[in-house]
């Protein structure tokens, strides 16, 4: 039972890690493309792809956002995932079939620089 209270008292504190020593790294994205950006992925680029959706509102083409990207592991360099599929409303079925767009990464992105990076996608 003290094991298993161990265990959660380190799982529970991050062995160490702790949310305040998270940096916020900015960068801005640009949508130089005809579509607009309805989702935006980044992640570590040593870690595992795919995180939560980092834009609260699409990005249009044309446009550029400022965002800020949690680096919990102080890694630096990002790689980033832009979808600029429209996403699916649940409606009744259509026999129209939705166009799937490609989805585009950029990798290796370094945001630890001494400006914010810039991550542009056309």
């Amino acid at each position: 039972m003290r094991s298993q209270a161990v265990l959660l008292t380190l799982l529970l504190s991050g062995f160490g890690m702790q949310a305040a020593d998270a940096e916020m790294r900015p960068v801005s994205i640009q949508n130089d493309g005809i579509n607009p950006i309805y989702r935006l992925y980044g992640w570590p680029s040593d870690l595992v792809p795919r995180t939560f959706n980092l834009l609260v509102q699409p990005i249009l083409p044309g446009d550029s956002r400022d965002i800020k990207v949690e680096d919990a592991y102080g890694s630096c360099t990002f790689t980033f995932q832009a979808d600029f599929n429209n996403p699916r409303k649940p409606l009744r079925p259509t026999r129209i079939k939705p166009k799937y767009i490609n989805l585009a990464f950029r990798e290796g992105v370094n945001l630890c620089g001494a400006s914010a990076a810039k991550v542009l996608f056309r």
